[in-house]
């Protein structure tokens, strides 16, 4: 059953009674859904607390599969040194890991060692009194040490889950198209970076499309800065095959009541994004609501503003619906470039 939105201590417990054994650690996985009720209202802070707790509890009685892309997620875009400690020894849980997995936490180590903290997992509230001797990054370079002792003794073999992850649905490069239930987004209401208003399905429908969400108050620069950074950088690689027409470019703001057009306009700039009339940036008037009911989008709202969502980019079909998705993970432009040019030369079969 999950906690009550908001109910920390009901999550707690939860925790709690999987490190006692007394539910199988696959019962959190839930729990880490940006979109789920439990997350609703809650700050950024007390999420990452809970996340970390949480991460933690994987290394001490295992890492159910279902479970690797998150800690695979905060290895990779996570920012606070204890979460990212805690996806480290949740690595340890795995019963294998891939190259995927060692590279990322090589790279998480490079940007926890300017903001290394002492840290503890043996409870979830901060024990002020009693002085923690480790560190995230000693933690993390232990989990490097350990991880690289067990694939030595390994004989060679083939890529474990993490590696194969990359390559599938959960991770980078998304097959599945629009999850289960689906809503009509043509009707939706956007309004761009000039101010002007149309419909979702006046910009989109009639072309293939590439679809991204982010808000301009994003603290983390791995994941909104990032995405339209690289969302710019598809465009350009679109322009050098010729594609440019044939291709609608949107993104569309979380945070609508504060990303007014002007804001819009000066964030997509600034990342390099040209803007005509087949590539806009958008907030959602009415309410961000419909946007996230229509494409089922991972993303979660504290008290002021979104306190965590997934990376999300949406192939679009003719229709503008969902045709291949990228999410949690980075995208890389040329993946991305390569499944538009094998849609515009199937035709949308």
């Amino acid at each position: 059953m999950s906690p009550a939105p908001g109910d920390l201590s009901a999550a707690v417990d939860h925790i709690e009674k999987v490190r006692q054994g007394l539910l199988p650690a696959q019962d959190l996985v839930p729990l880490f859904a940006e979109q789920s009720s439990f997350m609703h209202l809650l700050t950024a802070p007390e999420i990452e607390r809970f996340r970390g707790y949480a991460l933690s509890t994987f290394g001490m009685v295992g890492l159910p599969v279902n479970a690797e892309p998150i800690v695979l997620e905060e290895l990779e875009t996570g920012t606070e040194p204890y979460t990212i400690a805690a996806a480290a020894m949740a690595m340890l849980g795995a019963a294998d890991h891939g190259q995927e997995a060692m590279d990322l936490l090589k790279a998480a180590r490079v940007r926890v060692l300017a903001r290394d903290v002492n840290v503890q997992y043996q409870r979830f509230e901060p024990i002020f009194d009693i002085a923690s001797n480790e560190t995230a990054l000693g933690i993390i370079d232990d989990a490097i040490a350990r991880l690289s002792s067990r694939r030595q003794s390994l004989p060679m073999q083939a890529p474990g889950p993490a590696a194969e992850r990359s390559q599938c649905c959960c991770c980078g490069g998304a097959d599945h198209a629009a999850p289960g239930k689906q809503v009509d987004p043509g009707k939706l209401v956007l309004e761009d970076q000039i101010g002007a208003r149309t419909s979702f399905g006046a910009f989109f429908r009639g072309q293939i499309g590439i679809l991204t969400f982010f808000y301009t108050r994003c603290m983390n620069p791995e994941k909104c800065s990032l995405t339209i950074s690289n969302l710019a950088r598809l465009q350009r690689a679109l322009a050098e095959k010729n594609l440019s027409d044939s291709v609608r470019i949107g993104a569309i703001s979380y945070d609508p009541a504060y990303d007014l057009p002007h804001r819009l306009a000066a964030y997509g700039r600034e990342r390099g994004l040209i803007f005509g009339e087949g590539c806009r940036m958008f907030r959602s008037p009415n309410g961000f609501g419909e946007v996230q009911e229509s494409f089922e989008l991972a993303v979660g709202f504290g008290p002021q503003t979104v306190n965590r969502h997934q990376i999300e980019l949406l192939l679009l079909d003719e229709h503008g619906l969902p045709f291949k998705r990228f999410v949690r993970m980075k995208w890389d432009a040329s993946e991305v470039l390569a499944a538009l040019e094998a849609r515009i030369t199937s035709g949308g079969t």
